[in-house]
């Protein structure tokens, strides 16, 4: 009997288990993302370029979707800003779907956070999916219901988790106070680089002054100055400036460096 009862308990849990993992893992979306054919179309989405585009849903296409593809060779937090004509709140949704059909983003849920300008009658959509490693992405930007043709536009950043390597300084000269700091640039065909920026403090947990700027993708050195006997310590960060804004993304900061000033 307690054998029995031990066999049922194990069993019960053991489904329930699997319940479990099942819900947790599904899509929270019944549709299995972009076919092949979608794929095959979607359109490359440049970080910091805004792509224009038309939705048009008719009596025999309710919904038309148009599909972008991003592909990154690091962690990201990958951000995406889609703005619309109209009131978009009902009948716009922007989801986000790893290369395997999974959904990570659902625009139709109460994830969804369009905000609606009646003045400018445009409707805009933020949001971020966070720490996504490296791997292909797609948006689809769905609109159901109607009959009339709506203006927008989608706009992909990222917020760059990959770190900048191999971060060295050293002294020029003994005794002197310029400094050579190197490190190995980071390479992804999906961000577009613009360059990076050099930061220096005297004590490990200090702030840290922005010291050298240099532009290039490829650029893997920088001259700077430092105090005589002081240790200083250096951290390097990319940044792109995306083409519709002022805002600069920086990389998180890369190991520091201790550097001895004799």
């Amino acid at each position: 009997m307690l054998k029995t009862l031990k066999k049922t308990v194990v069993l019960a849990l053991a489904c329930a288990l699997i319940l479990t993992g099942t819900l947790f893992t599904q899509p929270v979306s019944a549709a299995t993302g972009p076919s092949n054919y979608d794929q095959e179309m979607a359109k490359k989405l440049t970080i910091g370029e805004a792509k224009e585009g038309t939705l048009l849903g008719t009596s025999t296409q309710e919904t038309k979707s148009t599909y972008y593809k991003i592909k990154t060779k690091h962690t990201y937090d990958l951000v995406f800003t889609v703005e619309a004509e109209n009131d978009c709140s009902k009948q716009v949704e922007v989801l986000v779907w790893n290369s395997k059909g999974v959904l990570l983003r659902n625009g139709s849920s109460s994830k969804a956070n369009w905000k609606y300008d009646k003045d400018a009658n445009k409707s805009k959509d933020e949001f971020t999916v966070k720490k996504k490693k490296a791997g292909t992405y797609y948006i689809e930007i769905r609109e159901s219901g109607s009959t009339e043709g709506r203006q927008y536009t989608v706009r992909g950043t990222v917020k760059l988790r990959a770190k900048v390597q191999n971060v060295v300084a050293k002294q020029q000269v003994a005794g002197g106070k310029k400094v050579t700091v190197t490190w190995t640039p980071i390479k992804d065909d999906a961000v577009n680089i613009q360059g990076y920026k050099v930061y220096r403090a005297y004590k490990k947990h200090g702030k840290y002054k922005l010291v050298a700027t240099v532009k290039g993708a490829d650029t893997k050195t920088a001259e700077v100055k430092s105090a005589l006997g002081k240790k200083a310590y250096f951290i390097v960060k990319a940044y792109y400036f995306s083409k519709n804004s002022d805002k600069n993304l920086f990389s998180k900061a890369s190991a520091k460096y201790l550097l001895e000033m004799k």
